[in-house]
């Protein structure tokens, strides 16, 4: 028996819109989804990511060049229209999580989608402790 979502669709039935805005680890989201045989699709496009169940926003990379890409190939609308008006679930993995929030300060102050409220801070070392 397949996992279920809340929609009641089994998860190997639904098709995940992977967001493509030119960063992140989309290789090993796409890989991650093959192994447990859901479909996936990597699009910038508004009409592919809506046909989509649901959407994960992958992230690797600083929080100003991410938001800088998102405004870029004009996925800050789209991702606004499908995922803040509640029409699409969203997964945000690492940075892709982060750029969701109102401002992000690792590298200055930069604005965010602004989809959760709050800040992203920079963690600060303390002591001979490293910070990942």
């Amino acid at each position: 028996m397949g996992a279920k979502v809340q929609s009641g669709l089994s998860v190997r039935s639904m098709t995940i819109g992977i967001v493509d805005y030119g960063l992140g680890n989309v290789a090993s989201v796409q890989a991650a989804f093959k192994r447990l045989g859901v479909r996936s699709v990597l699009s910038a496009e508004m009409n592919t990511l809506f046909t989509t169940d649901g959407l994960v926003l992958p992230g690797v990379g600083a929080f100003p060049a991410a938001m800088e890409q998102i405004h870029a190939k004009g996925l800050a609308p789209i991702i606004y229209e499908l995922v803040g008006k509640k029409t699409k679930p969203l997964l945000g993995i690492c940075l892709g999580m982060q750029i969701l929030a109102e401002i992000g300060e690792e590298y200055g102050e930069c604005p965010g989608l602004g989809l959760i409220p709050g800040r992203v801070r920079k963690l600060e070392p303390r002591g001979d402790r490293k910070i990942p």
